[in-house]
Order: C-alpha cells, then sequence, then structure tokens
C-alpha cells in the first residue's frame, strides 16, 4: 500500500482550542509537497472551520458538518444532504433552545436530545443522529465521517485504500 492519503479531525487533533500551530501547518505543508493529500473531516460548520482556521488552502479538501459538506481549496462546494427542515428549526426556536444550523446539518448540545427525537417523530422527519463530545448533530440519512470522505477521496482521484485516517 502506497500511501497517498491523511484524513484527519480537526479539533483536539491538529488543533487546538480551535487554532493550528506553525508546526502542525509546516508539517501539512511538508505532506504535501511530497505528493500526500492531506484534508480535514470534522464535525465542524463550513463557515465555522474557516472562521476559525482562516483559508482552507493549506489543505487539499475538508469534509464538514459530520459528512454533509465537502469543500475544495478552489471554493468548490458539494452537498450530501438536503438543507435542515424549515419546521424543525421553527420547533426548535419556539422551544427556546440554542443550535446552529449548517448547510445540511442542526448541531446543539446533545442535552437537548429527547427534544430533538421527540420533534424528529413529531414531524415524522427523516434524519439520523450522531454525537461528539457532548454535541449532538442532526443529519440527513446516510451521512457520516466516512460517506463525506469517500466522496472527497473520489472527487480528489485517491482511494480510501491509500488513505490513513
Amino acid at each position: 500500500m502506497r500511501l497517498r492519503v491523511i484524513a484527519t479531525d480537526y479539533d483536539g487533533t491538529i488543533a487546538h482550542d480551535g487554532m493550528l500551530s506553525d508546526s502542525v501547518r509546516q508539517a501539512i505543508h511538508n505532506a504535501r509537497k511530497r505528493g500526500v493529500l492531506v484534508v480535514i473531516v470534522t464535525g465542524r460548520i463550513l463557515s465555522e472551520l474557516k472562521h476559525v482556521a482562516g483559508c482552507l488552502d493549506f489543505v487539499d479538501g475538508v469534509v464538514a458538518e459530520n459528512g454533509a459538506v465537502v469543500a475544495l481549496p478552489n471554493g468548490h462546494t458539494t452537498l450530501l444532504g438536503q438543507s435542515p427542515p424549515l419546521p424543525l428549526i421553527t420547533k426548535l426556536t419556539e422551544r427556546g433552545i440554542d443550535f446552529k444550523v449548517g448547510r445540511c446539518v442542526v448541531e446543539m448540545d446533545a442535552n437537548f436530545a429527547d427534544v430533538a427525537i421527540a420533534l424528529i417523530r413529531e414531524l415524522e422527519l427523516p434524519l439520523s443522529i450522531t454525537f461528539n463530545r457532548g454535541r449532538m448533530m442532526l443529519l440527513p440519512p446516510l451521512v457520516s465521517k466516512a460517506s463525506g470522505l469517500k466522496e472527497l477521496l473520489a472527487t480528489l482521484g485517491a482511494s480510501v485504500h491509500n488513505a490513513i485516517g
């Protein structure tokens, strides 16, 4: 097997408190200089990742929103799901729940799981739930970091068999 891709999470893996060190940026640069593709796979909403990391052209691609959004450094973005259902957003707002809305994901504190599940049932929504570090993400069905990574690798012309995470 020839290593062609390094896939890494952002928070707590290459970034601490949302920030990348100069040494991490240099290591990514060195890997890319040697022909290794470096991609970020994160639960973060893409706009929030850009806010903390700056321009994302230091990597070859990003899988954001837990797999729902695939972005390239040239600005091309592919959505692997639909926008969050407006009735869900309305009901969460009415209940005073603090949440974030991405292109495809609704993210909130995991303590609101019971409320979110009840609303998904009440509205009969085809959403999946993923938990991550005390947060909960409501996603389109069949969307995961793995599905997003597979899409990004196909776009980059790379195989999962030549990737390490």
